[in-house]
């Protein structure tokens, strides 16, 4: 039901905020305004995340469903940008 709710406007008002933050990293093709506000609600912190493998997390990148923030590797724990 979230898409259809957002769809229809019910948006939470740091959605602009988070969009602001994020400035042109998102690109979504055509007119999918309902996935971006989605993507960028901060009920969800600002974003949903999965997790795939790399060749599966290509795949979705080439075909503009996704955008590529960061992988799992081996170290300390909360190492979020190097």
């Amino acid at each position: 039901g979230a898409m259809n709710l957002a769809t229809a406007g019910f948006v939470p008002g740091g959605t602009q905020a988070n969009a602001e933050f994020v400035g042109g990293a998102l690109h979504f093709p055509g007119d999918r305004e309902a996935m971006r506000n989605l993507v960028l609600d901060p009920q969800t912190s600002g974003g949903l995340l999965i997790s795939l493998s790399p060749d599966h997390a290509a795949r979705l990148t080439e075909q503009g469903q996704g955008v590529l923030v960061g992988e799992v590797t081996e170290g300390p724990p909360g190492v979020w940008f190097r």
